[in-house]
């Protein structure tokens, strides 16, 4: 997209650019189009080797996002309170999705995470209210604290074995939720885990649970 304000290679700012579709092809500065309102879809190529942390946050018109396959990571706050996303597609080769990342896209209910996926970090997905089923790739080790907290339509969550850790609060006030599978290999369930999941009626545990945390089905 044209008019663009760059520095040193990095586009740090929507300039003079009016696109509702803006096209990207160098690495993206931190808040670079934070509470940008016109901006309505966004395709960055694979010249966008980095995004930095509240690039896209609060685009409230931002309904479609193309992602490169070369980022490895994907920031804090990137995409926090695109209050239009509707999908997602995290493309292969992420292997972390950052803090907030996703937090309060309220309308967000598809999301495709890749294999090469790690780690997903806390809050990330907090306050999704639309998302309905949650499968994660069978690589995962890290579910963050409050990850998918507040997520008040998620019915199905799909845990892989592998998985090493779950944060606290991870799926609390999920209040539609109605049956978990806590993989083996799981040590450790932190607090609040499942607090106020107010229709959980099946949680499978684990041979390998040594501890739950506080809370964790209250």
């Amino acid at each position: 997209s044209m008019g663009l304000e760059i520095m040193n290679g990095v586009v740090t700012g929507i300039g003079t650019c009016k696109d509702r579709v803006l096209y990207v092809n160098m690495p993206i500065a931190k808040e670079a189009f934070c509470g940008d309102l016109n901006i309505e879809k966004v395709i960055l190529g694979e010249g966008v080797t980095s995004i930095g942390a509240g690039a896209f946050a609060n685009c409230e018109e931002l309904y479609s996002v193309t992602l490169p396959s070369c980022l490895k990571q994907l920031p804090d706050k990137a995409f926090e309170n695109c209050l239009s996303l509707e999908e997602i597609n995290i493309s292969e080769g992420i292997t972390k999705i950052g803090g907030s990342a996703f937090a309060y896209c309220e309308s967000l209910n598809k999301i495709s995470f890749p294999s090469t996926l790690l780690e997903i970090d806390d809050s990330a997905f907090e306050s999704c209210y639309s998302i309905e089923e949650v499968r994660l790739p069978a690589g995962l080790k890290r579910l963050g604290a409050s990850a998918f907290a507040n997520c008040r339509d998620l019915v199905l969550i799909s845990l892989p074995e592998g998985l090493t850790s779950i944060g606290d609060c991870c799926f609390y006030f999920c209040v539609s939720l109605e049956e978990a599978v806590i993989p083996e290999g799981i040590t450790r369930i932190g607090e609040g885990v499942f607090q106020d999941c107010t229709k959980l009626e099946s949680v499978t545990l684990p041979s390998t649970l040594k501890a739950i945390g506080a809370n964790a089905f209250a």
